[in-house]
């Protein structure tokens, strides 16, 4: 039997996700390495391309968190 896909990490056991931030944020593990640790813990199939378009989000707020931005786009 095939495992549920993911389609949204925000929504993964808050644990899981916080390890997944952690190793995004790291910069020390591929989306390929970081899916296979979702996967695993959560049991879920998890393809690396949803983990690139998290980080990127992720990343950004991370950004914007450091540099105290509002999250107010500006033209």
């Amino acid at each position: 039997m095939a495992s549920k896909p993911l389609t949204d990490i925000a929504s993964l056991d808050p644990a899981i996700r916080a390890e997944a931030d952690r190793m995004i944020l790291s910069y020390k593990y591929t989306y390929r390495e970081i899916a296979d640790y979702i996967s695993e813990k959560s049991g879920l199939t998890v393809k690396h391309m949803i983990v690139c378009r998290y980080a990127i989000n992720l990343c950004r707020r991370e950004e914007e968190r450091r540099n105290g931005k509002s999250k107010a786009f500006k033209n």
